[in-house]
């Protein structure tokens, strides 16, 4: 199988930690950027690079030899999103876009936009990718303007993939308990009964 270099931005965080150690296992090379707020612990690997480093610093020389950037940095929920909108449009749109532009010009080949389902807002019906937008909060804007910001640079050499994500669960190293169904099963186990908040 052939191996890839790949750099990932947010590559410490929920998702990213579970995916660093997933491509090491395929046998590929990982640069990870993150800043490291969490504790997150890797095991040591000859094809693991750690880079203490904010996305919105990131150069050209940063994505030397590399193939695939796969693009999880940002401000990761709505509540968090709304106690600073313009960090949050700075670190989750603009920046996100400003990474395609960048990886481009120094030649990688693929870009992956991790983006939400949020973008679509409250919908009576099933969505698919061909549904319209409807965004409501600073967090869905913010997403939909990177999708629309990296989009715009994919061509015959620079493919990108926006990958809407709906509402994510499960056990990572980076373990978070506000996502709602992690939320609820820690509820459940520590206090013996579940909180639903919303139906």
């Amino acid at each position: 199988m052939l191996s890839l270099n790949y750099l990932i931005t947010g590559g410490a965080g929920f998702v990213g930690c579970n995916l660093v150690k997933a491509l090491l296992e395929a046998n590929h090379s990982v640069k990870v950027v993150d800043k490291f707020f969490f504790e997150t612990k890797f095991e040591s690997h000859s094809n693991l690079y750690l880079v203490n480093k904010d996305a919105r610093e990131l150069s050209q020389e940063d994505f030397k030899d590399i193939d695939i950037v796969i693009d999880l940095a940002s401000i990761s929920n709505d509540p968090s999103a709304e106690l600073n909108p313009y960090l949050t449009y700075q670190i989750n749109g603009e920046t996100r876009g400003r990474t395609a532009s960048i990886a481009k010009t120094a030649g990688v080949r693929a870009y992956v936009l991790a983006s939400s389902c949020s973008v679509y807002g409250f919908n009576d019906n099933v969505v698919t990718e061909k549904s319209s937008t409807n965004p409501l909060t600073t967090y869905a804007y913010a997403n939909l303007l990177a999708e629309k910001l990296v989009l715009s640079q994919s061509d015959e050499n620079f493919n990108v993939i926006v990958f809407r994500q709906a509402t994510l669960f499960g056990v990572s190293n980076r373990m978070r308990l506000d996502l709602v169904v992690n939320g609820m099963v820690y509820s459940g186990i520590k206090n013996g009964s579940i909180n639903i908040l919303r139906n």
